[in-house]
């Protein structure tokens, strides 16, 4: 089975999942029939870069094609579930195409290769299985419309993922720094659906979309679920941990006054007995029945109390 993951992110580069923030180098057109790897429930994006590591015979061979031909281009395309829950199934109609930016064959057989996402294309047709899958593929031409509405969404979505790394106790710290330097919208619905936790089925939903207000409206949504999502997490977490250091003082407390009883020479006094005392103290007894009471609470405090 082939090993398909998204990039970690480098807390020491701020390298990272997503799509790279800077502008796209210049590429060759994508040609008409690639070949097609696929990628179970990994959805790529442009500009994002993953570790492949192909151990099936026609994966190996799809990631060779793209390595040996002039545009080095392979399209990769997430899958279908089945009906057992994995996705193994049918692919996607969109997928996307992606440069062979580093390949390397294993002792045993297997293709190591680093891809970068260059565009969205759409799958027309499975032209071969075998010995590669291979597909008649389109390039999908997105839409976009500059303007205030398409701003303050750019900035409602990089606001709030940012609060989802501060409020995230995985995501290094530079990602919202990266995020923040983002100045495309295509780029940064791409770059922020990337790096959730989301659904297959959302992350394709965000790969699908060719209107780029559109996409970037639907990453908002899954942002800001996100963090709620985080904000009551985060708030179940203050609640535990401060329930955990109110037990903590109380039984630092408790040994503190056990040492001190110890240290006086007195037994543990319960609520209870520390109770009767003060009702002793504020009674005013004679003396002789004072030292009798005084002399039975001594005796109930050096019986040992039950745990």
């Amino acid at each position: 089975m082939n090993e398909i993951q998204a990039d970690p992110p480098d807390a020491a580069t701020g390298d990272t999942a997503g799509p790279r923030p800077e502008s796209p180098s210049p590429r060759p057109p994508i040609p008409e029939t690639l070949p097609i790897i696929l990628s179970a429930a990994t959805v790529m994006y442009p500009q994002q870069l993953i570790p492949v590591l192909a151990t099936e015979p026609r994966d190996i061979q799809a990631i060779d094609q793209a390595a040996t031909s002039e545009a080095k281009i392979v399209g990769v395309f997430a899958q279908r579930p089945s009906g057992e829950g994995r996705h193994d199934g049918a692919p996607y109609e969109v997928g996307t195409a992606a440069t062979m930016v580093r390949m390397a064959k294993g002792p045993d057989g297997s293709a190591h290769a680093i891809l970068q996402g260059v565009a969205r294309i759409r799958l027309l047709s499975i032209e071969q299985e075998d010995p590669w899958v291979a597909g008649r593929v389109e390039e999908l031409q997105e839409t976009t419309d500059e303007n205030l509405e398409l701003e303050a969404l750019m900035r409602d979505v990089s606001n709030s993922f940012q609060r989802v790394v501060t409020l995230s106790e995985t995501m290094p710290n530079e990602l919202g720094s990266a995020v923040a330097n983002v100045s495309d919208a295509s780029a940064l619905a791409d770059f922020v659906a990337a790096n959730l936790q989301i659904k297959t089925e959302d992350r394709y939903a965000v790969l699908q979309e060719v209107d780029v207000k559109k996409r970037l409206a639907r990453v908002r949504e899954l942002v800001s679920h996100e963090v709620e999502v985080l904000e009551v997490q985060s708030e179940i977490q203050g609640e535990v941990r401060g329930e955990l250091e109110k037990r903590q003082r109380e039984f630092i407390l408790r040994e503190q006054l056990k040492a001190i009883q110890k240290e006086l020479g007195e037994g543990d006094i319960t609520p209870e007995l520390s109770e009767l005392k003060q009702r002793l103290d504020e009674a005013a007894l004679p003396e002789a029945a004072r030292k009798e009471a005084d002399r039975e609470l001594q005796r109930l405090v050096s019986i040992p109390t039950m745990s």
